[in-house]
């Protein structure tokens, strides 16, 4: 379940013309948004339109102004770019996922890390930890921001959850007492992929040491347990700093996705 079951969320499931079972699931994001899910096995467009209409139709019901998917869909997934226009949603962001040799993105890290050291470009009050550090307060600001649901947070950080947070691997950046930056790792051990779901830096401080120290933090623990690849999502509006590093290392694009988002009123 992608939302806890309380009285900010609703479900509804419906049988397709192929005895399949669909279902949208839909929850009070904030005050005025609501984000859904999709589940099931879709085998055609009509049962997505389905969904979607009766999305559009709780959301109202919970006095939403903003619906917008929860999870980022694949462009191509039953043409739904086409779908969720002719429905009247609009693309919210759009991410690339790049996934390139750990060897050479760790290079390049180390050399960026080192070029902000000798320009003495870092702060003497700034600092890099681990996750556990300021959990709780990531927890809050990854929600705030919109950029992961407090609820799906909590189940990432479960040894037995889909592709697992690791709070050692994690890193936050600090200045001060403040938290600046942060980055998230999910590394799958056995297939040596080293994989950075969530990245994220406050406004005033893009461009700055954080995003490369965040990186350099989380690629030494990536070599201690030997990643062999790196695999990462860029947004392309605010991540012009990853998406840059990405190139320079080698990186490739091996995926495209979109959020969607509409207007109720």
């Amino acid at each position: 379940m992608a939302f806890p079951l309380d009285d900010s969320t609703r479900c509804t499931l419906f049988e397709t013309a192929s005895t399949q079972t669909v279902g949208v699931v839909v929850r009070r994001y904030s005050a005025l948004e609501a984000r859904f899910v999709l589940r099931g096995d879709f085998k055609s467009e009509i049962d997505i339109i389905v969904c979607l209409t009766e999305a559009e139709k709780i959301a109202r019901q919970l006095g939403c102004c903003l619906l917008s998917t929860q999870e980022k869909i694949h462009p191509e997934w039953f043409n739904s770019f086409n779908i969720f226009h002719r429905q009247g949603f609009l693309v919210a962001d759009e991410s690339w996922i790049f996934n390139g040799p750990f060897v050479s993105f760790a290079d390049r890290s180390r050399r960026v890390a080192a070029v902000l050291d000798y320009k003495n470009a870092i702060p003497k009050e700034a600092r890099v930890t681990n996750l556990i550090e300021g959990q709780e307060r990531v927890r809050c600001l990854l929600h705030e921001t919109l950029m992961m649901d407090d609820f799906e947070f909590d189940n990432r950080l479960k040894s037995n959850a889909f592709k697992p947070i690791s709070a050692t691997c994690s890193q936050i950046a600090w200045h001060g007492q403040k938290i600046v930056g942060v980055m998230l790792v999910a590394p799958t051990v056995n297939k040596g992929v080293y994989e950075i779901p969530i990245r994220y830096v406050l406004p005033d401080y893009r461009q700055t040491w954080v995003n490369a120290q965040l990186i350099f933090a989380c690629v030494k623990h990536g070599e201690n347990l030997g990643a062999k690849f790196i695999q990462f999502e860029a947004n392309v509006k605010s991540h012009h700093e990853t998406m840059y590093l990405a190139k320079k290392a080698g990186c490739e694009r091996v995926a495209i996705f979109n959020r969607f988002e509409k207007q109720l009123f």
